[in-house]
């Protein structure tokens, strides 16, 4: 329904026809605010000065005609609809007045008040439609331009694809601003990806299921020679029967994200074989370590205790033979159970972490060597998990080693600190002869230490100077 209150500019220099157009007009709706310009340059003026809603324009005025008029029209009429009215009767002529930017095309000698009012309800609604579609361009080519996609659009009826202008900067091709056959994509596509890839996109069309979008990561060439890693989305456009016509696309450039990722993988296979590699390593050790204890120390006890058991069985009978092997096999039950518990415990549950911490201080103090001094004062072990505290525990048992090893020092200082956030920090300082500068902390003590903490998203800090001693802190997080 057209409102009456419209403004038409009649560009019309012939009375008659000037006559009828308004009454054909004003048949419909006799409110219309009708006003006539008998030549194209009065029009231009009126134009100015009036809010005019609608043009009809005759192509023979007597300051200009023809196509001429047309275009000079449309380039001062801007966003008005244009209805052209002529006496010539030409399709042809008419398609290209149409195709120059006017809304409609009529012939004055078939003009009646209806076809008029169709005409002009058509021409507003024709006018709408195409400036949404040139703002709906206009918007698309600014995203085009802004973003870093290569944008693409891939019209299945002529297999033609275009490309915005990001495509030809992402992978340096020479710009182009038509469209191009799809085979221009296709060819560009990694050999060893061009089959997966052509078979993904034959069946999303043949099969859309309830997602109309289809994705892929393949290998794309460019100008240069090289190969980009991307990830290649688009949505798939079918017709009234249902029949697949469009595709549109954006591909983004992943070669970054995938070589990072590679380096990862690469990084974590490596840092998975330097953990076995010091599993076995430290496997290794502790059967040397094991075995010899047993070897030079409670094999050599017992020994004494069979000599000493053989003579009493021969009768050479001696009191003290008897006490001493008593002696002996205390001496060696007391050695089996400090070799146990290096080797556990493999639980802990309430204050056992507590408890075993402070055996390992007690043996070591009773060497006379060393004093050990244990904090647990901001310590609460019921609120940390079982696995946690059996590695506090193998961190203190490996650097208490390291100490007794390599610090030559007579102190040694334990601390356990619960700090905000299911976090602990923990400490253990020498006042032993320290380390140079130069020396490696690459042993296998500190790389145990360090891919323990690396399952809690630790951190390890090791200070020492030549004469002040060694301090590891840790902290770690569950």
């Amino acid at each position: 329904m057209l409102p009456d209150n419209l403004h038409i500019l009649v560009v019309e220099d012939n009375p008659g026809d000037f006559f009828l157009v308004r009454e054909y007009l004003r048949e419909y709706h006799p409110h219309f605010n009708i006003v006539q310009a008998v030549t194209l340059a009065e029009a231009r003026l009126l134009v100015k000065k009036v809010a005019v809603d609608l043009i009809l324009l005759d192509l023979s005025l007597p300051d200009s005609s023809g196509m001429e008029s047309i275009k000079e029209m449309i380039g001062f009429a801007e966003n008005i609809p244009v209805i052209v009215l002529t006496g010539f009767a030409n399709k042809n002529f008419g398609i290209d007045t149409l195709g120059l930017g006017v809304q409609d095309y009529l012939v004055k000698g078939e003009i009646n008040g209806s076809m008029l009012e169709k005409s002009i309800s058509y021409s507003f609604e024709r006018k709408k439609y195409i400036e949404d579609l040139k703002i709906s361009n206009d918007r698309y080519s600014y995203v085009s331009k802004a973003t870093s996609d290569a944008i693409w659009d891939w019209d299945l009826v002529s297999n033609e694809i275009y490309y915005n202008i990001s495509y030809y900067r992402l992978f340096g091709y020479p710009y182009n601003a038509g469209s191009q056959p799809v085979s221009s994509w296709k060819k560009l596509i990694h050999p060893e990806d061009m089959e997966r890839i052509a078979m993904s996109v034959e069946e999303k069309l043949s099969d859309p299921g309830d997602d109309n979008t289809w994705k892929a990561e393949y290998r794309y060439l460019k100008a240069d020679g090289s190969y980009a890693y991307v990830f290649d989305r688009a949505y798939i456009v079918y017709d009234a029967h249902g029949t697949p016509v469009r595709m549109v696309g954006a591909m983004q450039d992943i070669t970054r994200e995938k070589e990072e990722e590679a380096l990862r993988l690469q990084e974590e296979a490596e840092r998975q074989k330097e953990i076995l590699q010091t599993i076995i390593r430290t496997q290794e050790k502790e059967r040397y370590h094991f075995g010899r204890e047993l070897h030079d120390n409670i094999i050599q006890i017992l020994a004494v205790c069979q000599i000493y058991l053989d003579m009493l069985l021969k009768g050479e009978a001696q009191h003290d033979f008897l006490q001493k092997s008593h002696e002996n096999i205390k001496l060696a039950i007391r050695e089996i159970r400090t070799l146990s518990h290096q080797l556990a415990p493999a639980t802990f549950s309430e204050h056992s972490l507590v408890t075993a911490v402070n055996e390992i201080a007690e043996h070591i103090s009773a060497s006379g060597k060393y004093r050990v001094y244990v904090d647990y004062s901001n310590f609460k072990t019921e609120e940390v998990p079982e696995e946690v505290k059996l590695t506090l525990f193998r961190i203190i048992q490996e650097q208490v080693n390291n100490i007794l090893k390599h610090a030559d020092g007579n102190k040694i200082e334990i601390a356990i600190i619960q700090q905000p956030g299911n976090k602990i920090k923990l400490g253990v300082r020498d006042n032993g002869k320290g380390l140079k500068s130069d020396t490696p902390t690459t042993g296998i003590g500190l790389s145990n230490i360090r891919n323990r903490i690396s399952l809690y998203n630790g951190k390890m800090d090791l200070r020492s100077a030549p004469g002040a001693g060694c301090e590891l802190e840790v902290v770690l997080e569950y």
